[in-house]
Formats: C-alpha cells, sequence, structure tokens
C-alpha cells in the first residue's frame, strides 16, 4: 500500500474527515490488520487443499563398491555397481474424523474475524483521529479566547492610563490592570503552547511529518451537533467488534470439534509406481537403460486403516483444554456484548448531558457579557473597583471555555454513538 503524501494535501486547509482518511491510509496498525487478513486468506486457501491428494516424485542413485547383493541375481558379489531409482506417489485421506471439514470452517472463520477486525482498526484510528482533532479544535479555541482577553486588558490600560491623566484614576489602578494584561499574556502563552502539543499529538496520530506544516480548517462546519435518533436500543450483532468475537467463538468451537475427531479411526488411500537401472561398472552392459526402465517398473495401491488406541492420555487432555478454550470463547462474546451496550448507554447519556449543559452554559455566557458590560459601565462611573472588573472578566472567560469544551465533547459524543450503533462515524460524509 502506498503512502499518501502529505506535501499533496497540504495545499489548502485540511477538516477533520480529511484527516481521519489520511490516519488510515498511513497507519501501520492498519497495514499490519492488513496483512494479518491477508495471511488468514491463505491459510483458508490451504485449508480447501487438504482436501486434495498429495502426489510426490522421487530420484535416487546408489553407487555400490566392495561386497554387495546384486538386484539381478540376489547373490553377493565383489563388482561395483550404480543404481538409479525412480518413484511417483500419492496419497489421498479418505476419512479423518471430519477434522478437515472443521478445520476448513475455523479457517474460515478466522478469515471473517480479520475482515471485521480490520473495520474495527479503522474505526478506531478514525475515532482517536477525530478524538485528536477536536483537541486541537478546543485548544484553538482556548487560544483564540486567551487572545481576546488579552486585547480587551490591552484596552482597558490604555483606557486607565488616559483616565490617569484626567485625573480620574489612580496609579495603583494603571499598575493592577498592568499586572493583569502580564497574566493574559502569560495566559496567552501557556495556550499556544498546549496548542502546539495537541497539535503534535494530532501529527502523530495521523503518522503525518512531525516537521511538515500541517494547516487545520478551524470552523464549526462538520463539526456541529447534528440530529440523531437517541431512541432506546440495543448494539446490533453485526456490529465489527461484536461480529469479530462471534468468529473467535465460532473458530475455538470448530478446534474443539477438530480435537474431539482424534478419538475416531481415520482411512487412507495410496498408490504409486516406481522403477530403477542398475550398471555393473565392470561388466559389459547386458540391458538398456530404457529396457531396465520398462522391466524394472511396478505399482502399488494400498489402503491404511488408523485406529487410536492409547497416547497416554494426550488426546483426552487435547479435547478438554479445546472445550475450555471454546467456553472460554463464549464469555468473551457475551461480556463484549454487555460492554458495548454500556458504553452505548454512557455515549447516549453523555451526549444528552452535555447538548442540556451546552444550553444552559450559552445562557450563562450571556448573563456574564452583561454583568461585565455593567460593571465596565459603574467602574467608567467611579461606582466599581478594578478588582469587579477582573473577577467579572475571569469568569465570562471561564464560562466561555466550558461552552467550547461542553459544545466539543457532544460533538465527540454523538459519534461514539454513531460508532457502537452503527460500527462507524461520519456516516453523512464518507472520505
Amino acid at each position: 500500500m502506498l503512502l499518501l503524501s502529505a506535501a499533496a494535501w497540504a495545499a489548502e486547509p485540511w477538516d477533520v474527515w480529511r484527516c481521519m482518511a489520511y490516519a488510515v491510509a498511513n497507519s501501520h496498525g492498519v497495514r499490519r490488520v492488513e496483512l494479518q487478513r491477508e495471511s488468514s486468506q491463505y491459510a483458508q486457501a490451504s485449508a480447501v487443499g487438504d482436501f486434495l491428494p498429495s502426489v510426490g516424485a522421487g530420484m535416487g542413485a546408489q553407487f555400490n563398491f566392495g561386497r554387495a547383493i546384486d538386484p539381478e541375481t540376489n547373490a553377493y558379489t565383489n563388482v561395483s555397481t550404480l543404481n538409479n531409482n525412480y518413484s511417483l506417489s500419492t496419497n489421498f485421506s479418505i476419512f479423518e474424523g471430519l477434522a478437515r471439514i472443521h478445520a476448513l470452517r475455523s479457517a474460515k472463520a478466522n478469515s471473517k474475524y480479520s475482515e471485521h477486525h480490520l473495520a474495527v482498526v479503522r474505526e478506531r484510528k478514525r475515532l482517536a483521529t477525530f478524538q485528536a482533532f477536536v483537541a486541537v479544535f478546543y485548544q484553538q479555541g482556548r487560544v483564540e479566547l486567551a487572545e481576546e482577553k488579552y486585547r480587551e486588558s490591552a484596552a482597558l490600560l490604555s483606557q486607565a492610563k488616559k483616565m490617569k491623566a484626567l485625573g480620574r484614576h489612580s496609579a495603583v489602578d494603571v499598575v493592577q490592570m498592568e499586572s493583569e494584561q502580564a497574566a493574559d499574556e502569560y495566559l496567552l502563552t501557556q495556550e499556544r503552547i498546549t496548542l502546539d502539543r495537541n497539535l503534535i499529538s494530532l501529527k502523530h496520530e495521523m503518522n503525518y511529518p512531525i516537521t511538515d506544516t500541517l494547516i487545520l480548517l478551524h470552523n464549526t462546519e462538520g463539526l456541529c451537533i447534528e440530529t440523531y435518533d437517541l431512541a432506546p436500543g440495543v448494539v446490533s450483532a453485526v456490529h465489527p467488534e461484536l461480529a469479530s468475537q462471534h468468529y473467535v467463538r465460532e473458530s475455538a468451537r470448530h478446534q474443539w470439534q477438530i480435537a474431539r475427531s482424534t478419538v475416531l479411526p481415520s482411512l487412507s488411500l495410496s498408490a504409486g509406481v516406481g522403477t530403477n537401472y542398475n550398471l555393473a561398472l565392470q561388466m559389459p552392459r547386458t540391458k538398456s537403460f530404457r529396457q531396465q526402465f520398462l522391466d524394472n517398473a511396478g505399482q502399488y495401491v494400498g489402503l491404511t486403516l488408523r485406529i487410536p488406541l492409547f497416547n497416554r492420555l494426550r488426546t483426552l487432555n487435547n479435547i478438554r483444554r479445546a472445550k475450555i478454550d471454546y467456553l472460554i470463547a463464549c464469555e468473551d462474546y457475551e461480556d463484549k456484548y454487555c460492554e458495548m451496550q454500556r458504553l452505548y448507554a454512557e455515549a447516549v447519556g453523555d451526549f444528552r448531558g452535555y447538548v442540556a449543559e451546552t444550553k444552559q452554559l450559552e445562557r450563562k455566557v450571556a448573563s456574564d457579557s452583561t454583568t461585565l458590560a455593567l460593571i465596565q459601565q459603574k467602574y467608567d462611573e467611579g461606582l466599581a473597583t478594578f478588582i469587579d472588573i477582573q473577577m467579572a472578566r475571569a469568569t465570562l472567560h471561564g464560562s466561555r471555555v466550558a461552552l467550547l469544551r461542553s459544545r466539543l465533547m457532544a460533538v465527540y459524543s454523538l459519534q461514539l454513538i454513531r460508532y457502537y450503533c452503527d460500527g462507524e462515524i461520519g456516516r453523512e460524509r464518507k472520505e
């Protein structure tokens, strides 16, 4: 799989959907699972091939010197000889206690597991990239709010200096506003540092070159709280995570059947042809290679019946272990189903909570903005102190940050709901 060129994508700002597409296409983890799926397909093909007969050919040469047995007279001789033999054989297993059938079904289950597991890994990578993008988006909003707060403090400081020149404010007010501006500048610096770290984390999640520029599209397009059916329901059995666990259980069940089949007798058919050529090195040649090749040819056909009697309890213990592995796989499936139900219910509850919280914070931000405007007016009239303004500005800033976080968490919770319910995120906008 060719990695996508980062330079080709960096010509314009990236939105979250493009980031997710790049992350999936360039993820080492996704590529590893794709290779595992390809390997499972070859394993399934091998299981199909086990139903075919095996064919083998052989050829050998032997040089005898000193005392030996003459293959023609079956008597001892001291003549050095050269012997060539040729053979062609085949073997076909007629019955093996249904082991091959269950091996094929187990291989098919493993192949299906690989397909669903690949879907799970891809969606988890998309979800992790979405979360990292939201973290950058959230931090960018904090930076913008910190910049706005810094500009407001700079404007207040400029106003305070003018009012001091007019004799309406004291030097203490100017010093306090200078301290407030310095604090806002420090806050802005810290928010920018955190933004850079979050951007590095996003690049790492995408496997994007850390040193290359990544321009993100920071607006609310594509990141909004959309209408979604939140009616109580259950996670579908075809969800990739549940489906993959189902095929793990099926594979374990067939492995158990394979272990049980070892107590049954097996029957196989074999057949072959062979010939040889002998040459006495110290005697004149009596027969040509072609004549000996035809005269010495022989064929055989045989049936072999194997009945297992006792192998030190190994077969019995293998059956018990395979059964336990199957029961463990059943418990894992039920546990995964309960876990998916819990995570889906939690995501629905979180989404509803963040939506309600967002509406409340919107009212609070509006109220805090009005409060700050009134206090600012009173301060200009000399009826409020700078501490009152400082507290009102801090309260408004905190409310705005909380509102931003609540909105983005609602967006992220909605994607979690889609993943747990549908097995994928962003259905309306595929890459």
